[in-house]
Protein backbone atom coordinates (compact mmCIF):
# COMPACT_ATOMS: atom_id res chain seq x y z
CA UNK A 1 0.00 0.00 0.00
CA UNK A 2 2.90 2.60 0.30
CA UNK A 3 4.87 4.00 2.86
CA UNK A 4 1.88 7.38 3.20
CA UNK A 5 -1.14 7.14 5.63
CA UNK A 6 -3.61 5.45 4.61
CA UNK A 7 -7.73 5.43 5.31
CA UNK A 8 -9.95 2.31 5.72
CA UNK A 9 -12.03 4.41 2.82
CA UNK A 10 -8.99 4.21 0.39
CA UNK A 11 -8.36 0.72 1.04
CA UNK A 12 -11.74 -0.28 -0.13
CA UNK A 13 -12.62 2.31 -2.59
CA UNK A 14 -9.23 2.05 -4.58
CA UNK A 15 -7.11 -0.76 -3.21
CA UNK A 16 -9.64 -3.65 -2.65
CA UNK A 17 -11.31 -5.44 -5.72
CA UNK A 18 -14.88 -5.68 -3.51
CA UNK A 19 -17.01 -5.60 -6.77
CA UNK A 20 -15.20 -8.44 -8.33
CA UNK A 21 -16.85 -12.02 -8.48
CA UNK A 22 -16.38 -14.06 -4.86
CA UNK A 23 -13.90 -16.98 -5.56
CA UNK A 24 -13.29 -20.38 -3.36
CA UNK A 25 -10.25 -18.84 -1.57
CA UNK A 26 -12.86 -16.29 -0.36
CA UNK A 27 -15.63 -18.37 1.16
CA UNK A 28 -13.13 -20.74 3.15
CA UNK A 29 -11.47 -17.44 4.63
CA UNK A 30 -14.86 -15.73 5.28
CA UNK A 31 -15.99 -19.16 6.91
CA UNK A 32 -13.78 -19.09 9.79
CA UNK A 33 -15.56 -15.84 10.99
CA UNK A 34 -18.97 -16.67 10.64
CA UNK A 35 -20.64 -16.71 14.07
CA UNK A 36 -24.24 -18.31 12.59
CA UNK A 37 -23.80 -21.99 12.75
CA UNK A 38 -25.89 -22.02 9.12
CA UNK A 39 -23.85 -19.32 7.61
CA UNK A 40 -20.63 -21.51 8.88
CA UNK A 41 -22.05 -24.20 7.09
CA UNK A 42 -22.50 -22.93 3.96
CA UNK A 43 -19.82 -20.69 3.29
CA UNK A 44 -17.60 -23.92 4.11
CA UNK A 45 -19.63 -25.85 1.60
CA UNK A 46 -18.87 -23.03 -0.85
CA UNK A 47 -14.95 -23.13 -0.09
CA UNK A 48 -14.46 -26.60 -0.32
CA UNK A 49 -13.09 -28.09 -3.60
CA UNK A 50 -15.71 -30.77 -3.75
CA UNK A 51 -18.71 -28.44 -4.03
CA UNK A 52 -17.94 -26.60 -7.42
CA UNK A 53 -21.30 -27.07 -8.41
CA UNK A 54 -22.95 -24.84 -5.57
CA UNK A 55 -20.01 -22.05 -6.14
CA UNK A 56 -20.65 -22.01 -9.81
CA UNK A 57 -24.53 -21.41 -9.29
CA UNK A 58 -24.14 -19.04 -6.08
CA UNK A 59 -21.25 -16.87 -7.19
CA UNK A 60 -19.39 -17.58 -10.46
CA UNK A 61 -22.20 -17.95 -13.35
CA UNK A 62 -24.46 -15.01 -11.21
CA UNK A 63 -21.14 -13.03 -10.77
CA UNK A 64 -22.10 -12.31 -7.42
CA UNK A 65 -19.59 -10.01 -5.76
CA UNK A 66 -17.33 -9.98 -2.29
CA UNK A 67 -19.65 -6.90 -1.36
CA UNK A 68 -22.89 -9.20 -2.00
CA UNK A 69 -21.47 -12.16 0.01
CA UNK A 70 -20.87 -10.08 2.66
CA UNK A 71 -24.22 -8.95 2.52
CA UNK A 72 -26.00 -12.41 2.68
CA UNK A 73 -23.61 -13.53 5.25
CA UNK A 74 -24.21 -10.59 8.19
CA UNK A 75 -22.94 -12.78 10.83
CA UNK A 76 -19.53 -13.20 9.01
CA UNK A 77 -17.32 -9.80 9.95
CA UNK A 78 -13.94 -10.22 9.94
CA UNK A 79 -11.02 -7.78 11.52
CA UNK A 80 -10.27 -5.10 9.39
CA UNK A 81 -6.76 -6.32 9.23
CA UNK A 82 -7.59 -9.63 7.52
CA UNK A 83 -9.60 -8.15 4.76
CA UNK A 84 -6.60 -7.65 3.23
CA UNK A 85 -6.34 -11.49 3.16
CA UNK A 86 -10.12 -12.26 2.07
CA UNK A 87 -10.68 -9.61 -0.69
CA UNK A 88 -7.96 -9.61 -3.98
CA UNK A 89 -5.94 -6.52 -4.94
CA UNK A 90 -7.27 -4.24 -7.81
CA UNK A 91 -5.57 -5.64 -10.67
CA UNK A 92 -3.90 -3.49 -12.90
CA UNK A 93 -5.33 -2.33 -16.11
CA UNK A 94 -3.55 -1.73 -19.41
CA UNK A 95 -4.74 -0.69 -22.41
CA UNK A 96 -2.44 -0.20 -25.69
CA UNK A 97 -1.89 3.22 -26.70
CA UNK A 98 -3.80 4.12 -29.96
CA UNK A 99 -2.14 7.10 -31.54
CA UNK A 100 1.65 7.49 -32.55
CA UNK A 101 4.25 10.05 -31.02
CA UNK A 102 4.96 11.37 -34.30
CA UNK A 103 1.23 12.67 -35.18
CA UNK A 104 1.04 12.98 -31.54
CA UNK A 105 4.02 14.16 -29.49
CA UNK A 106 2.35 15.64 -26.40
CA UNK A 107 -0.52 13.12 -25.96
CA UNK A 108 -1.52 9.33 -26.15
CA UNK A 109 -4.54 8.09 -27.36
CA UNK A 110 -6.24 4.88 -25.56
CA UNK A 111 -9.24 3.20 -27.14
CA UNK A 112 -11.86 1.78 -24.22
CA UNK A 113 -14.98 0.33 -24.24
CA UNK A 114 -17.03 1.18 -21.35
CA UNK A 115 -18.43 -2.11 -19.92
CA UNK A 116 -21.84 -2.07 -18.57
CA UNK A 117 -24.10 -5.19 -18.35
CA UNK A 118 -26.69 -7.02 -16.35
CA UNK A 119 -25.86 -10.62 -14.58
CA UNK A 120 -27.68 -13.40 -14.35
CA UNK A 121 -29.48 -11.80 -11.15
CA UNK A 122 -30.55 -8.51 -13.05
CA UNK A 123 -27.96 -6.31 -11.12
CA UNK A 124 -25.65 -3.66 -12.84
CA UNK A 125 -22.11 -4.08 -13.47
CA UNK A 126 -19.60 -1.89 -13.74
CA UNK A 127 -16.29 -1.84 -15.41
CA UNK A 128 -13.91 -0.49 -12.74
CA UNK A 129 -11.48 1.11 -14.94
CA UNK A 130 -13.37 2.00 -18.56
CA UNK A 131 -16.24 4.10 -15.79
CA UNK A 132 -13.57 5.31 -13.76
CA UNK A 133 -12.08 6.61 -16.91
CA UNK A 134 -15.16 7.93 -18.77
CA UNK A 135 -16.50 9.57 -15.62
CA UNK A 136 -13.46 12.02 -15.94
CA UNK A 137 -13.86 15.31 -16.58
CA UNK A 138 -11.51 16.70 -19.23
CA UNK A 139 -7.97 18.09 -17.67
CA UNK A 140 -7.90 15.53 -14.49
CA UNK A 141 -5.01 14.03 -13.54
CA UNK A 142 -4.51 10.19 -13.51
CA UNK A 143 -1.95 7.73 -12.10
CA UNK A 144 -0.77 6.28 -15.12
CA UNK A 145 2.60 3.94 -15.76
CA UNK A 146 4.31 2.69 -18.97
CA UNK A 147 5.35 -1.10 -19.95
CA UNK A 148 6.74 -2.33 -23.11
CA UNK A 149 3.88 -4.08 -25.90
CA UNK A 150 4.01 -7.46 -27.05
CA UNK A 151 3.14 -6.65 -30.42
CA UNK A 152 6.46 -6.32 -32.36
CA UNK A 153 7.41 -4.44 -35.73
CA UNK A 154 10.11 -5.23 -38.16
CA UNK A 155 13.64 -3.09 -37.27
CA UNK A 156 13.88 0.38 -38.31
CA UNK A 157 14.23 1.75 -41.02
CA UNK A 158 12.99 -1.79 -42.93
CA UNK A 159 9.39 -1.64 -41.37
CA UNK A 160 8.44 1.07 -43.42
CA UNK A 161 8.89 -0.58 -46.49
CA UNK A 162 7.35 -3.77 -46.40
CA UNK A 163 3.14 -4.50 -47.09
CA UNK A 164 1.41 -4.96 -43.68
CA UNK A 165 -2.22 -7.08 -43.41
CA UNK A 166 -3.67 -5.66 -39.48
CA UNK A 167 -6.37 -7.67 -38.28
CA UNK A 168 -8.02 -5.80 -35.53
CA UNK A 169 -11.82 -6.66 -34.30
CA UNK A 170 -13.38 -4.02 -31.61
CA UNK A 171 -10.71 -2.19 -29.18
CA UNK A 172 -8.41 -4.72 -30.64
CA UNK A 173 -7.62 -2.56 -33.21
CA UNK A 174 -5.82 0.31 -30.84
CA UNK A 175 -2.17 -0.81 -31.61
CA UNK A 176 -2.97 -1.02 -35.41
CA UNK A 177 -3.93 2.73 -35.35
CA UNK A 178 -0.79 3.89 -33.65
CA UNK A 179 1.32 1.57 -36.67
CA UNK A 180 -0.81 3.15 -39.44
CA UNK A 181 -0.41 6.77 -38.08
CA UNK A 182 3.05 5.50 -37.78
CA UNK A 183 3.36 4.57 -40.80
CA UNK A 184 1.74 7.23 -42.60
CA UNK A 185 4.09 9.64 -40.76
CA UNK A 186 6.90 7.86 -42.10
CA UNK A 187 5.48 8.26 -46.17
CA UNK A 188 4.70 11.72 -45.48
CA UNK A 189 8.30 12.28 -44.65
CA UNK A 190 9.93 9.57 -47.32
CA UNK A 191 7.46 8.74 -49.56
CA UNK A 192 8.29 5.21 -49.50
CA UNK A 193 5.38 4.01 -47.21
CA UNK A 194 4.84 -0.22 -48.05
CA UNK A 195 1.02 -1.17 -48.29
CA UNK A 196 -1.05 -1.37 -45.36
CA UNK A 197 -4.56 -3.48 -45.09
CA UNK A 198 -6.38 -3.72 -41.99
CA UNK A 199 -9.64 -5.58 -41.65
CA UNK A 200 -11.49 -4.01 -38.94
CA UNK A 201 -14.61 -5.86 -37.32
CA UNK A 202 -17.62 -4.84 -34.90
CA UNK A 203 -21.09 -6.04 -34.34
CA UNK A 204 -22.92 -2.87 -35.20
CA UNK A 205 -21.57 -0.22 -37.43
CA UNK A 206 -23.91 2.23 -36.07
CA UNK A 207 -22.50 1.99 -32.53
CA UNK A 208 -19.21 0.67 -32.61
CA UNK A 209 -17.32 1.16 -35.51
CA UNK A 210 -14.34 3.27 -34.41
CA UNK A 211 -12.51 5.66 -36.05
CA UNK A 212 -14.37 5.28 -39.22
CA UNK A 213 -13.78 8.59 -40.28
CA UNK A 214 -10.10 7.45 -40.63
CA UNK A 215 -9.86 4.52 -42.23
Amino acid sequence: LGAHDTTAHEIFSTRLDVFGVARRPFFALLAHFATDSDEKERLEEFGDPQGVDELAAYATRPRRTCAEVLADFRSARPPLARYLDLIPPLRQRYFSISSSPLLHPTTAHLTVAVVRYKTLMQEPRLGVCSNYLASLPVGATVRIWLRTGCLQMPPEPTQIHRPLLLIGPGTGVAPLRAILQHRAAGNAATGAAGEAVLYFGCRSRRDDFLYEEEW
